[in-house]
């Protein structure tokens, strides 16, 4: 009895748990911190937040940097009407492009603080492909570029992954660099960032387990033996 009371009360310990998920391609809808996400210029170390531009790729919804060339770097989002100015656009990610002379950086803001866990998958999407890549996170004052890499080819991807524990508005970030040239550096980004929650039982839960261990108690101490004699 003890134990299916023990496996009834780790059922409601769990039953509880939440994960709360944030999709960049999903929630993007040409708005700053939509979904939690903003979107930047990075060039000599200063962030220029990225707005609204007339979008070089047709067919798509947009942030880019108002007087850079092509209105670049940029985020796009295709409206699910197939691209005729740029045909490597995709339906299902979004595109990210360098400036001419700048990074693009895409940052995840922890709405509150807890654990946080991300996917971000990024592939060369045009021939001529030579961009840098790289992951790096802002917590405690600190910034850290925990992982890098280079697409040089078409096709080529990138997964980067990782967990950390972010005070609310502390950040996860994506970004694409030029690497000596930014004409083919159209990069396919997916970036998925999901909040794990710890369980807390509800008062019903509590109480139930309470009530078990109550009757656990009361059976152990009404509990005889019986003695057989042969």
């Amino acid at each position: 009895m003890k134990q299916l009371l023990f496996a009834g009360a780790a059922l409601l310990l769990s039953s509880g748990a939440q994960a709360v998920t944030y999709d960049a391609f999903e929630t993007f809808n040409g708005v700053q911190r939509a979904g939690n996400f903003a979107w930047t210029s990075a060039e000599n170390q200063v962030l220029t937040p990225l707005a609204s531009v007339d979008c070089v790729i047709n067919n798509t919804i947009c942030l880019g940097l108002p007087g850079g060339a092509f209105n670049l770097p940029g985020v796009f989002k295709s409206t699910g009407i197939p691209s005729t100015s740029h045909p490597y656009q995709p339906l299902d990610r979004l595109l990210v492009h360098p400036g001419a002379s700048s990074s693009l950086i895409g940052f995840f803001f922890a709405p509150t603080a807890g654990e946080y866990s991300f996917e971000a998958t990024l592939d060369a999407l045009t021939s001529g492909t030579s961009v840098g890549i790289f992951a790096l996170t802002d917590a405690g004052g600190v910034t850290n570029v925990f992982a890098n890499g280079f697409l040089g080819t078409l096709g080529a991807s990138r997964t980067f992954t990782g967990t950390f524990d972010l005070a609310a508005g502390e950040v996860i970030g994506i970004g694409v660099n030029n690497a000596g040239g930014f004409g083919g550096d159209s990069t396919g980004l997916r970036f998925v960032v999901t909040q794990n929650i710890a369980a807390v039982p509800e008062p019903a839960a509590w109480a139930m387990m309470i009530g078990g261990f109550a009757l656990a108690g009361t059976a152990a101490r009404r509990r005889t033996t019986r003695i057989v004699f042969a």
